[in-house]
């Protein structure tokens, strides 16, 4: 079976989803489609890891939307 490009790379880091979705989300459109799976995840490792990790260091109590539900008291 054939497993998609960004699959095969987060594997290969062993980071959780929410910090490769951070990511991947700095990979130029570009440099995904030409370079490999295991030279896109050289690349995250050495330069983009690095930056997105310091990010959330300093970072931490950002508050991300989360569905509510108002409770009624009767």
């Amino acid at each position: 079976m054939n497993t998609p490009k960004k699959d095969k790379i987060q594997k290969t880091l062993k980071i959780t989803k929410r910090v490769f979705e951070e990511c991947w989300r700095e990979i130029p459109e570009y440099m995904s489609k030409k370079l490999s799976a295991i030279e896109l995840a050289e690349y995250i490792q050495r330069h983009i890891l690095p930056v997105v990790t310091r990010r959330m260091l300093s970072n931490p109590y950002i508050q991300y939307k989360a569905n509510r539900r108002l409770i009624g008291v009767a």
